[in-house]
This record gives C-alpha cells, sequence and structure tokens, in this order.
C-alpha cells in the first residue's frame, strides 16, 4: 500500500464517522424540538405564568385582590376573566401595568405573548406556553453561529445543538410561560454580534452589537450581568489601555465597545424610568432572593443545578436518594470543570477569555453576594442561564474535540461519554414530559396532589387570603380543579379577620395557606376543626 494511500484511509474513516455524527446530532435536534411542544397543557400552570397570562392581559394583582378578595363566594370563571384578553385593555396598558406591578421583568416577551394570544383568539396555558417554546428554536441557530464564531468548527457546533436539544433544564423553560427560553436566545446572539464587531470592528457591527444588547436589556434584566461579562472581555484583550506618548487611552475597539453600550442604555431609558420610580416594587418583590440559606444547602442546590443540564430524573437535593444521585451528579459536574480547563489550555486567549468572562460573570456576580451577605439569588436555576450556556460551550468543545481524536482509545471513550450524556438527556426529557408537575414549579409545586384531594369533593369551597402569593397561586389552582369547586376570597389577615359564611351547599372546606388568625377564628364559629392535607391545604372536618 503507498504512503497516499495509507493517509488517505484515516481521513476517510473520519469522515465518514463525522457525517455518522452530524446525523445523530440532526437527529437529536427534531427529537428536541418535538419535545418542547408536547404535553404543553400537562404541567401544572403555576403562579408565576399565571402572572404572566394577567399582565399580557393588562390586570394587575392589585384590581384582582379589591375586586374579588372580599369574603365573596367566586367561580372559577370568575377567576380566570383576569387571564383573558379584554377589548378596552390595550398593548400600551398591558406594558404600563407591568411597568408598575412587575418592573424586574422588561416587557418584550410580553409583548410577544400578546399578540400571539390575539393570533389565536385569547389566551389559555397552552397558547401562552407555545410562544416560549417557539422562541426557544431561534436558540439552536445562535448556538451554532457563536460556537463556529469561537472555534470555526462545525462539528462543535453540531454537538453544541444536540446537547442543548435534549438538556432537561433547558426543555423544561422552553415549556414554561415566562421570558427565560427568549433570554437563552438574546444572550447568545449579544454574544455573537460582540464577536464580529470585535473581529471587524465598524459602524454596522457595533450598530448591531448595540440593538441586540438592548434586545436582551428588554428581555431580562440579568442581561445586564452578560453585559458586565463583556465589558471584561473586551478590556482584557483590549490589554485595558495602551501606552502612547500623550499617556494612556482606550483602544479605538474599546472605545467603539464603550460607545455602542452605551447606545443600548439608550435605547432602554423608557424602562428604566419605571426601574426608577418603582424601585420600591423591584425591591419588594424580589425580596425573597435575600433570605438567607446554610452554606450546606446552598452548595447542594449548586451542585444539582450544574447537573441539571445533562440529567434531571427529580432528584430532590433535599431529599436522601441514596448514593445513586451522586454516582450520577458528582462526575457530570467534574466533566464541566474538566471542560473549562480543557478550553483554557487548548484555545487562543480570545476563546477561552470569552467563555470565562461568560460564565463568570454571572456566576460570580451572584455566588458572592449570597456568600457574604446571604441569599439564595445563585441557587435560582434560571439566573444562571448565561453562566449554564458558557459551560454547554466549553462541554461541546471538549467532546467534539476528543471524538475527533486519531488515538482509537481516547475517540471510543469519548464517544461513550457523549453517549451517556446524551442518553442521560433523552431519558430525563422523556421523564419530564409526563409528569404533571417538576422542581420549577416552584411554590405551585404541589398543586397536582392537592387538586386531587379537592375534585374527591361532591361540592368542595377553597378558602384563601390575598396575602403574598396567594392571589396568584388560586387561580393557579383553578386549572386543575373541576367546575363544582368555588373560591371564597379574604382580605389579608389584619387585627380583625373577616370570618366568611360557608354556604350550606357545601360539602368540604379547604384553606389554601391560609394564616392561624383566620384558622382559628374560621373554626370556632364554623364548629370546624381543620387539619393539614398536603403542602399548604388544610381540610376541615365537623366537630361532634
Amino acid at each position: 500500500m503507498t504512503h497516499s494511500a495509507m493517509k488517505s484511509k484515516p481521513i476517510a474513516i473520519w469522515e465518514s464517522q463525522s457525517r455518522r455524527l452530524r446525523s445523530l446530532c440532526v437527529a437529536l435536534l427534531v427529537f428536541g424540538m418535538l419535545f418542547r411542544f408536547y404535553n404543553l397543557d400537562r404541567k401544572v400552570y403555576w403562579h408565576d405564568e399565571v402572572y404572566m397570562a394577567m399582565e399580557i392581559s393588562a390586570y394587575n394583582r392589585n384590581e384582582l385582590v379589591a375586586e374579588k378578595f372580599v369574603g365573596q363566594e367566586v367561580t372559577i370563571a370568575e377567576l380566570q376573566v383576569y387571564q383573558q384578553l379584554a377589548p378596552n385593555r390595550t398593548v400600551a396598558d398591558a406594558v404600563t401595568t407591568l411597568g408598575r406591578e412587575d418592573t424586574q421583568h422588561p416587557p418584550l416577551f410580553y409583548i410577544f405573548g400578546r399578540y400571539w394570544a390575539m393570533l389565536w383568539g385569547g389566551s389559555s396555558p397552552t397558547v401562552n406556553r407555545s410562544i416560549a417554546a417557539l422562541l426557544s428554536l431561534l436558540v439552536f441557530p445562535c448556538l451554532y453561529g457563536l460556537c463556529w464564531l469561537l472555534f470555526q468548527s462545525s462539528l462543535v457546533g453540531w454537538v453544541a445543538i444536540a446537547l442543548h436539544a435534549v438538556s432537561p433544564f433547558h426543555l423544561l423553560y422552553a415549556q414554561e410561560a415566562r421570558e427565560y427560553s427568549l433570554w437563552t436566545a438574546t444572550v447568545l446572539l449579544t454574544s455573537i454580534t460582540l464577536l464580529r464587531a470585535m473581529r471587524q470592528s465598524n459602524w454596522q457591527n457595533w450598530l448591531q452589537y448595540s440593538l441586540s444588547l438592548a434586545i436582551a436589556f428588554y428581555t431580562f434584566l440579568f442581561s445586564g450581568l452578560v453585559a458586565i461579562g463583556h465589558a471584561i472581555y473586551v478590556l482584557w484583550n483590549e490589554n485595558v489601555f495602551t501606552l502612547s506618548i500623550a499617556g494612556f487611552r482606550l483602544s479605538r475597539r474599546a472605545i467603539a465597545y464603550c460607545i455602542a453600550s452605551l447606545v443600548a442604555i439608550v435605547l432602554f431609558i423608557p424602562w428604566l424610568y419605571f426601574l426608577v420610580n418603582y424601585y420600591e416594587t423591584v425591591k419588594n418583590t424580589t425580596s425573597w432572593t435575600t433570605v438567607s440559606q446554610p452554606f450546606s444547602s446552598l452548595s447542594l442546590v449548586w451542585l444539582f443545578n450544574f447537573s441539571r443540564l445533562y440529567i434531571d430524573v427529580g432528584f430532590d437535593p433535599f431529599q436522601p436518594h441514596g448514593i445513586l444521585a451522586y454516582i450520577l451528579i458528582v462526575p457530570i459536574v467534574l466533566l464541566q470543570f474538566y471542560a473549562i480547563y480543557f478550553v483554557c489550555r487548548h484555545t487562543p486567549k480570545p476563546v477561552w477569555t470569552f467563555i470565562l468572562t461568560l460564565i463568570g460573570s454571572t456566576t460570580l456576580t451572584l455566588m458572592l453576594p449570597d456568600l457574604l451577605m446571604g441569599g439564595q439569588r445563585s441557587g435560582t436555576a434560571r439566573y444562571m442561564i448565561p453562566s449554564y450556556l458558557g459551560i454547554q460551550i466549553a462541554v461541546a468543545f471538549l467532546l467534539a474535540t476528543q471524538m475527533s481524536s486519531v488515538v482509537t482509545r481516547r475517540r471510543r471513550f469519548w464517544q461513550c461519554v457523549t453517549g451517556a450524556l446524551v442518553l442521560l438527556g433523552i431519558v430525563s426529557c422523556g421523564i419530564i414530559s409526563q409528569a404533571s408537575t417538576w422542581w420549577n414549579k416552584g411554590i405551585s409545586y404541589d398543586f397536582a396532589d392537592i387538586a386531587k384531594v379537592i375534585n374527591q369533593s361532591n361540592r368542595p369551597v377553597i378558602i384563601s387570603d390575598a396575602y403574598a402569593y396567594n392571589p396568584g397561586n388560586v387561580i393557579a389552582l383553578s386549572y386543575l380543579l373541576d367546575d363544582k369547586a368555588t373560591f371564597i376570597l379574604l382580605p389579608e389577615v389584619g387585627r380583625s379577620p373577616m370570618i366568611p359564611g360557608i354556604p350550606p351547599t357545601v360539602t368540604d372546606v379547604f384553606l389554601l395557606n391560609l394564616p392561624e388568625g383566620y384558622r382559628s377564628q374560621l373554626e370556632e364559629q364554623h364548629d370546624l376543626s381543620f387539619a393539614p392535607v398536603i403542602g399548604e391545604l388544610w381540610q376541615a372536618e365537623r366537630m361532634e
């Protein structure tokens, strides 16, 4: 055999393997896209999704509380009116209501959601979730584009797409009626436009960066953390300042970056108006993130959250699931650390610094305050999306590079690792698709089980009050209840609790997150005894 024939043989083998790998990645992409639209109506429609529907319909919490939390019996249909579009409430009304009541959520996704609901003739859990699922598809071309700009490798892009397609974490947020799937796409888009502008610095590319950054700002406020990472990246790669005869000065690209960022901030001024004028609202609605958690609990949440990019089969970090959970989770987290190390060792400075700043700008900004001052910001998985994207890109580069190795043993080992990650993702997505609730449902997690208990009654009434998250939660629960159920909704408890009458046709009385003051008064006035059932649900028994 000639030398040229021997040389061409491994190349032909690799090209054949590469084609099969790309075909597999395409199949996984199709799988992931289908799963994003599968069983959209099956999951618990939780508190935050209820507020999304309320806000695109231009209703607000104060209006709901003033009209319905007055101690009178309310039907499910009467509650869900606040989820429906009204002809006398415009898009401008919706944006203004959002700015005043839920300022920490900029309006872009909600505008999309309103027009999407108008297109389908009204708002519903399936309609509201389908716009999030549809927007999540934008992630795939953006992810491929970013990988190409970083590595000039289509294989890295395809591996990244395949892993993202079967990621249980990204599936959960692609099926939730909130802005996080769109935010994922805008984080990638701003990264693409920044890299293009850095490599070919002209006003057209910097304008594209300004517009994409403004879009990201209007999608989610934590895009500011991504912008901080971009600033560090630019200054790092431009060596911050250059020395000249006149002294220190910014490089031209650094100046162009500063101008482009300033333009994006100027474009965001209309929403900054709401942030400044309704700062107390933002502070009050996000105060839960400052509630301290023990370091042991917080670190356990970090461990599980980072592993959920690849496996999520329902492990609860605060329940003893045995050694199996850690056998699966710890190696995945170690793989992620190794992938970051591998990128730093095997890529040029502009590449590894970009990935490090994408990961670090979010991770450190959220973790350090939690560690120094207390809080649980970094334990909120959706806030960490930019960091997760950086980690996923690093892992994709590691896997694609090692599966391209000419060393047979190494190549096969990493093919097995990649296959294991994909299999874990597919299994996780399959389990999630059949479940009625999952960890991301937060304060509404138990509602599927709560609804089963209530629906067993012939004529149930649920009593709740206007405390904290109860107004959103009673609407969320209403989507799971039979029409025979009604609510009695009370003002937030004060010195003299309002004790309602109970209709004589009622067969069972339930309390949903009702404080002791109301509960004891109800027991005394109506000769009842309440016992906890599940979660925040209590059920009454007649006293003999």
